[in-house]
């Protein structure tokens, strides 16, 4: 019996810089921040070789952070006139749907793979089954390759529906914690063109800077022993001020929507119990009980997420920041407002320093500004 033992090794890498862009609409010179994160990975076999496997694996996600810095994009409308570049529009394309290609790949591989050692088999099989060799010789890898191809055209068609400038002059819908457009004042330091914008929720960079010793519900006095905590990874938490009586609110409302929510499905249940009376009593209890256990799940999950003072909003961001989207729009404005007013007062941004240089006519001009 063959046992195949290995030690897997993971590895990833954020970086970034600031993009400059000229709007195609208006002319107008903006900035924004592109940050993405590498990923790799490395196997030692039996446990050999765990030093060229660590190093492979960082390997692998520094170049995958280097394609996709010099290929890929965000959505950042103008500040002005909102309009989101062509340029812009297909590197963010070029950032979806990146699982698609290396499904195609394996779909194809493997699929001819089977097919040919199914061919190998017929063919030292008996002489009958020689006539449905050509079936698995040709039309086999036929086959899984129209298969890959098909992933591949899914894929592109996915990314054409991608069209965020399609209710312009609307503002456009972009994905949720999307990088911000930026601007230079008059010192030449970088800043956001509007800081006090919350729509999309507040970057707060945790080992910078600390929230407002405010209620996030009430924006009074917090009180000790009362903090929500908001996990950030599985060792680190953010503690988000709040007082007693807005915990116990919060406590109050989730016990609510989750019996609510349990009621709710243990009716639909009872329905379902009636309206398929016909299944068998043992084969009815195994389902009505896999659901109710399903509901409660889904009942703790929903009660948990409705009612939490503060969302952590994904994306691709630098180590160490994060974008927190506030339940009180109003502790979101002061949050904001801080640390506008804490960026504000620190030394302006040296331009020959920084490796900025002002956008020229190309759109989406890119220029290094440091690694994150």
């Amino acid at each position: 019996m063959f046992i195949y033992v290995g030690k897997r090794f993971d590895a990833a890498k954020v970086g970034g810089f600031v993009v400059g862009v000229v709007c195609d609409k208006c002319r107008c010179e903006y900035y924004y921040e592109l940050t993405r994160r590498g990923t790799g990975a490395g196997e030692a076999p039996y446990g050999i070789g765990t030093t060229r496997a660590a190093e492979s694996a960082q390997a692998q996600a520094e170049r995958d952070l280097k394609i996709r810095l010099a290929s890929e994009a965000d959505l950042v409308p103008c500040p002005k006139c909102h309009w989101i570049n062509d340029e812009l529009i297909q590197g963010y394309r070029l950032g979806q749907y990146r699982g698609c290609s290396v499904l195609a790949f394996v779909v194809g591989l493997l699929g001819t793979i089977a097919a040919l050692l199914c061919a190998l088999y017929l063919w030292i099989g008996t002489p009958r089954d020689h006539g449905a060799i050509p079936y698995f010789l040709l039309g086999g890898p036929t086959l899984f390759a129209m298969l890959a191809g098909a992933i591949i055209l899914l894929r592109n068609g996915l990314r054409r529906l991608i069209r965020p400038n399609r209710n312009f002059p609307q503002p456009p819908a972009v994905p949720a914690g999307s990088a911000r457009a930026l601007l230079l004042d008059s010192h030449g330091q970088l800043g956001l063109a509007d800081p006090l914008d919350v729509s999309d929720g507040v970057d707060f960079a945790v080992d910078r800077f600390r929230l407002p010793s405010l209620c996030c519900g009430c924006l009074q006095a917090p009180d000790q022993g009362y903090a929500y905590k908001l996990p950030l990874s599985q060792t680190s938490h953010l503690e988000i001020p709040r007082c007693g009586k807005c915990a116990r609110q919060a406590k109050r409302e989730y016990l609510l929507v989750l019996l609510l929510f349990t009621v709710c499905g243990w009716v639909v249940g009872g329905g379902l119990m009636f309206l398929f009376d016909w299944l068998g009593w043992l084969t009815l209890e195994i389902l009505v009980g896999f659901g109710m256990l399903t509901n409660l799940i889904f009942a703790f999950m929903f009660a948990g997420s409705d009612t939490a003072p503060v969302e952590l909003v994904g994306g691709d961001r630098p180590a160490g920041v994060v974008r927190l989207r506030f339940r009180n729009s109003d502790y979101a404005r002061v949050v904001a407002k801080q640390i506008a007013d804490s960026c504000a007062t620190s030394a302006p941004m040296d331009a020959e320093n920084s490796a900025i240089a002002q956008p020229n006519a190309l759109s989406g001009s890119r220029y290094l500004r440091k690694d994150l």
